[in-house]
């Protein structure tokens, strides 16, 4: 799914952290970020949402 898709970050949540190592190395063999989303990033509040969103900008500014 990852080496044929078009996004340009996948997210992983909290809940599937346990898959987090599979999906990142397939990222890494098609040279796309798969970032764990903190908890604390995972909570539908305004500072969930704002730290979601500063994640997503830091990852995509790293590329």
């Amino acid at each position: 799914m990852i080496e044929t898709s078009n996004f340009d970050l996948f997210l992983v949540s909290p809940q599937t952290k346990m898959y987090y190592q599979n999906l990142k190395a397939a990222g890494d063999r098609v040279g796309k970020p798969v970032v764990n989303i903190p908890p604390q990033a995972y909570t539908p509040i305004p500072m969930g949402v704002e730290k979601l969103g500063n994640l997503i900008l830091q990852e995509l500014s790293n590329q």
